[in-house]
């Protein structure tokens, strides 16, 4: 019970912060600062999201040493990774609730969208 807690208030806790700390840029402040400078939102789906989606798709091929995530991977347990992803992917849509976002919803992959990358375990 108490991991399974932490799985989701850790990442809600970072979510929670982070937005405090990369409030979105407003309108016009990119051409007064001469640069771009990343929002939240940016920083979000460049870098974590991808991450959230490759995580999802390596679980799904059993791919543990590319996902190397929690216990469910180390243990290489298909049901306790997708239920363990199922929380974490739970706690992304309760950061952006909790940060007035709830327009943004985050599910799990029902797709591939790295079709160059392949994530079926490499066989030894």
């Amino acid at each position: 019970m108490k991991a399974g807690l932490l799985r989701v208030v850790l990442p809600t806790t970072f979510c929670l912060v982070a937005t405090m700390g990369f409030a979105q840029t407003p309108p016009g402040d990119d051409a007064r600062s001469g640069g771009y400078r990343p929002g939240l939102g940016d920083l979000m789906t460049t870098t974590v999201q991808p991450r959230h989606t490759k995580l999802g798709l390596a679980g799904r091929a059993q791919n543990w040493s590319y996902a190397a995530y929690d216990q469910a991977i180390k243990a290489k347990n298909a049901a306790r990774f997708t239920a363990a992803y199922h929380q974490l992917t739970e706690a992304c849509d309760t950061c952006h609730q909790a940060a007035d976002r709830a327009f943004i919803v985050i599910k799990v992959p029902d797709g591939d969208m790295f079709p160059d990358q392949d994530f079926t375990p490499a066989k030894p």
